[in-house]
């Protein structure tokens, strides 16, 4: 057997080591997936270094002048803190590992000025790292971790409801359209890709909106490139770094989110500045109550409309201004002040408006926002004042 000898950056093996360590679940049963594995490759003159808590596994590929081929297995956090250390030294760092011995050592050398070793574990027990194989499904599609940062808002946080913590993308090869879409049970957020996007294959498949986020915080944020193993049900993304991730797909049940779409005829339409609403949800703050954060939007017959809170017997009013688009039709309608502000957020900032359509004062409400393709739908609350 061949041991791992090699020579490479310092900072190249930090940023390695730090960018997979995403993987690493907090809490393990066992001890190899606390570590990274560590795969010279002598032929293509690199070092694979990838971690995986056995449902996302992150890789991330290294130049490295390759002495011996080999693999060897070591607590991520031990080697980080060494790389960390070492990170601004210009001299290659050496490593060798040693088998030897009772354990397995890595020796991680500077020239003949430095020389540390640490412990590690027997590469067999790290997980088999996943390798696509069989019929794919190739993807790419354009702005994808900007467009996931915006519907992940939609994904539940709450692990006694498995089904809504993924975010869903289905997509269709004659039409070239993908969707990604997420919901929580209290809003949904949408989005079609239809522009510069490249499907080989229809598609419908569901991801863990947390493993995804992880992956995605290490794959840039231009197009992402993905393949989709239906045989292993396990799906590949590969972005603008050198950093690969694999995902096991998640088969459980998500809803039909068509059918929170209302059918009926719009009763009231507004159309505001994310800015000014945004703005507002943070005053009408001050007489929000605790225990049920309402906030009552009102349009009225004269297409007013303003915000209003009420705790016990103060309150709190904040009048929008008039837009071009201008408002049709009276309501007052109560939502949910905390996720209507996380849906307007990422839009303030741009400046963007949104187009409110209403529906009754108990039927989900649906945004659209100006210049995008992004939709949501927000469910109403109970006004008890």
């Amino acid at each position: 057997m061949t041991t791992l000898n090699l020579s490479l950056s310092a900072k190249a093996l930090h940023d390695a080591v730090n960018a997979v360590k995403r993987a690493i679940p907090k809490k393990f049963v066992l001890e190899s997936l606390a570590c990274v594995l560590l795969d010279a490759d002598a032929e293509k003159g690199t070092l694979k270094i990838s971690a995986t808590n056995l449902e996302l596994t992150l890789t991330a590929d290294v130049d490295a002048e390759v002495f011996s081929t080999g693999q060897f297995c070591i607590e991520a956090k031990a080697l980080l803190k060494v790389a960390k250390t070492l990170k601004d030294e210009k001299a290659p760092l050496r490593l060798k590992a040693d088998f030897t011995k009772r354990t397995p050592r890595l020796a991680i050398s500077i020239g003949h000025d430095f020389t540390t070793t640490l412990i590690g574990v027997d590469p067999g027990q790290f997980p088999p790292v996943p390798v696509s194989s069989g019929d794919l499904t190739t993807v790419t599609l354009p702005d994808f971790k900007s467009v996931f940062d915006v519907i992940v808002i939609a994904a539940s946080e709450d692990d006694a409801r498995p089904a809504l913590n993924n975010v869903h993308l289905t997509g269709h090869r004659e039409a070239q359209f993908a969707r990604l879409e997420a919901v929580d049970g209290f809003c949904l957020t949408r989005y079609g890709f239809a522009e510069n996007v490249d499907i080989q294959g229809d598609f419908d498949i569901l991801l863990s909106a947390k493993h995804l986020k992880t992956a995605l915080a290490e794959l840039g944020k231009s197009a992402i490139t993905f393949e989709i193993d239906a045989e292993k049900q396990r799906v590949y993304f590969c972005g603008n770094s050198n950093v690969h991730a694999s995902m096991l797909l998640d088969i459980g049940y998500f809803p039909d989110l068509q059918k929170m779409f209302p059918s009926k005829p719009t009763v009231c339409t507004l159309t505001a500045s994310c800015k000014e609403l945004s703005r507002g949800l943070e005053l009408v703050e001050l007489t929000l109550n605790e225990g049920k954060p309402v906030v009552e939007l009102n349009i009225d017959a004269e297409d007013n409309a303003f915000l209003f809170t009420k705790d016990g017997e103060t309150g709190t009013h904040f009048a929008l201004e008039p837009h071009d688009d201008g408002t049709s039709g009276s309501i007052r309608i109560g939502v949910n002040k905390k996720i209507l502000s996380n849906l307007l957020k990422p839009w303030a900032k741009a400046k963007e408006t949104v187009h409110f359509f209403f529906y009754s004062w108990n039927a989900p409400v649906l945004l659209r926002y100006a210049n995008t393709d992004f939709e949501s739908i927000l469910m109403p609350m109970n006004l008890d004042y």
